[in-house]
């Protein structure tokens, strides 16, 4: 994207992810709601369940915290997926 299209908006990062895992064919959820919030991105494969938080402006730590507090992966615990 040329900078003269930057939006300082984490979902605009939110909706190029979401673009580029839909063109390579990835099964993304995005926006995907829990009891106590809403999941970022989601991509689900045979064996695997992978949880994306954006953060722009912040850090990765705080990412995986929001993650781990809200418990985002409870959802999927029935899965029998390895959830990262």
């Amino acid at each position: 994207f040329p900078y003269h299209l930057h939006i300082p908006l984490e979902k605009h990062y939110q909706a190029i992810f979401f673009s580029i895992m839909a063109l390579l064919g990835a099964d993304i959820r995005t926006e995907e709601p829990t009891n106590d919030g809403r999941i970022d991105a989601v991509i689900e494969t045979a064996t695997h369940i992978l949880i994306f938080e954006f953060k722009l402006g912040n850090t990765a730590q705080a990412a995986l915290a929001q993650i781990e507090d809200k418990k985002y992966y409870q959802k999927y615990l029935h899965e029998n997926k390895t959830i990262l």
